[in-house]
């Protein structure tokens, strides 16, 4: 069984990693934050500390895109 991951030990970086690599692999519709938390090993809880978070990520994904 894989170790997951503490939620602490992520790192922003970790979820938009984790997100460019899903949207070139699989597309848009899979770029959600439970499907990533469960790629990452993690509770989406480990996501939701803010709203900023989500909208850099978005950016990223955009700027990156």
């Amino acid at each position: 069984m894989e170790k997951k991951a503490e939620p602490s030990n992520l790192t922003r970086q970790d979820w938009i990693d984790q997100g460019l690599k899903t949207l070139a692999e699989t597309g848009v519709e899979t770029v959600r934050v439970e499907p990533l938390a469960k790629l990452l090993g993690v509770t989406k809880g480990s996501f939701t500390g803010t709203s900023k978070i989500e909208k850099t990520c978005w950016k990223r994904f955009c700027k990156n895109g």
